[in-house]
């Protein structure tokens, strides 16, 4: 059971994350435009011993189906994903 204390302290944690998140966002605000594509190339180093791993696409709820196509429509117009 959560105390009324323990939901004020949650609330002030809250607060002060989403200061410090809008202080940040307001510094470095050129990094937050666009898609946010590299300017530059990135290498990802992989170990030699990873093994790949396959897992099954997640089924999509019936309800929410229509709104996951709008998204993937939307995202492929701007370029996000290519089908």
């Amino acid at each position: 059971m959560i105390t009324s204390k323990q939901v004020e302290k949650r609330k002030v944690v809250n607060i002060q994350s989403m200061l410090i998140l809008s202080r940040v966002t307001a510094e470095f605000s050129s990094s937050f435009e666009g898609l946010g594509c590299l300017q530059k190339i990135v290498k990802t180093k992989v170990s030699p011993e990873a093994k790949p791993v396959v897992h099954p696409p997640r089924k999509v709820p019936v309800m929410l189906k229509q709104k996951v196509e709008d998204v993937l429509r939307r995202m492929e117009k701007m370029g996000v994903i290519v089908s």
